[in-house]
């Protein structure tokens, strides 16, 4: 898993002032230094995530973060990099159903154990795995213009209802898990009964609505301006950005009944250049609540901190995903059925969507 070679090895030095393992290197106990590079979503989650945290890491510990937007399909794309025997990234901001399978894989760090024992009492009980650290914890939650389609729809099965509700829809185009938990609530199956996934069941239902589908979402920025600027209507989007768009005062309403439960992890990578100060990076961010608290309070999505929410407006916090109210009848993700069928499952929604 590791760069054997002594040019890979020098190459590794120039990029991130490290070379090794990440057990090695967390091993060392020498102060972290060099270059974190960081895989997110190219979003403004990243963008704020580096105002709030990154830059302020860099000037208490000299160790600069770079941001690269490569999390989007980070399973082939580390499956890739770990066969060329070349991983770019030290640190990784992946969904959980995307770690299940690196992590059964073999392509992430399990977190070393010193590490662990100080991140473990910053979070809630279980918040922290053995490979990685709490990030977002979001939903996939339909939302509705008011203002466009009266009435709105509550459960999937009226989004499915094309007559009852009309307007121009939208759906996550990479939300294969998503869509196929939707579908399955619209056929009429409850959220405690979704998993394991019927899937010939899901993509039948998923025919139904193909064709009613005005626009296919592929980020979250877009999610946001297409209800904004009234291109779509209705559909399921990222609570995070439902949240923004409701406190605009626009009309637009976020349903929680049905949504899909789901979260974010920093996990490390193996072979990950300077490993060590990614999990500086990680200790850091457990040890400051406060400026959490700001990031959860300006991009409104939770995070498994309890400290932080000290610094969260309470109107915020119980309009949170994980706030019990809305938790209560989501759907949760069974991820040893995900780490058993993704790979197939994945295939078959790209082969359905660009058919």
């Amino acid at each position: 898993m590791r760069r054997l070679a002594l040019a890979g090895c020098l190459g590794a030095l120039l990029l991130a002032s490290g070379c090794g393992g990440a057990g090695e290197e967390a091993a060392t106990g020498s102060r972290p230094s060099g270059t974190v590079v960081y895989s997110g979503f190219g979003s403004g989650s990243d963008e704020l995530a580096d105002e709030l945290m990154f830059k302020p890491f860099a000037t208490e510990t000299g160790v600069k973060v770079k941001l690269d937007a490569s999390s989007e399909n980070i399973v082939a794309k580390l499956r890739a990099a770990e066969q060329a025997g070349n991983v770019p990234w030290s640190l990784i901001r992946a969904e959980e159903e995307d770690i299940v399978v690196l992590e059964q894989d073999g392509l992430i760090e399990p977190l070393p154990p010193e590490v662990k024992a100080k991140l473990v009492p910053r979070f809630g009980p279980g918040a922290v795995t053995d490979y990685g650290v709490p990030f977002i914890d979001y939903s996939s939650v339909l939302v509705c213009n008011s203002r466009l389609v009266n009435p709105c729809p509550r459960t999937m099965a009226d989004f499915w209802d094309t007559e009852r509700f009309k307007g121009p829809r939208t759906m996550y185009a990479d939300g294969w898990l998503d869509n196929l938990v939707f579908a399955l609530e619209a056929d009429g199956v409850s959220p405690e009964e979704i998993f394991p996934l019927d899937v010939d069941r899901a993509f039948r239902k998923l025919d139904e609505i193909r064709d009613s589908i005005d626009v296919w979402w592929t980020n979250s920025e877009q999610a946001e301006q297409i209800f904004r600027d009234g291109e779509v209507a209705l559909g399921p989007i990222w609570s995070g950005r439902a949240a923004t768009l409701a406190s605009e005062g626009k009309g637009i309403e976020v349903e929680f009944e049905g949504a899909l439960l789901a979260r974010e992890l920093w996990v490390v990578p193996k072979g990950a250049p300077n490993a060590q100060a990614a999990y500086a990076l990680m200790e850091w961010y457990a040890t400051h609540p406060a400026i959490v608290g700001d990031y959860i309070t300006e991009r409104r999505n939770g995070i498994d901190m309890p400290d932080a929410y000290a610094n969260v407006p309470a109107e915020i916090a119980n309009a949170l995903p994980t706030a019990p109210t809305n938790s209560a009848n989501q759907v949760k993700v069974d991820f040893d059925w995900v780490a058993a069928n993704r790979d197939e499952v994945f295939r078959r929604w790209q082969e359905w969507l660009t058919r």
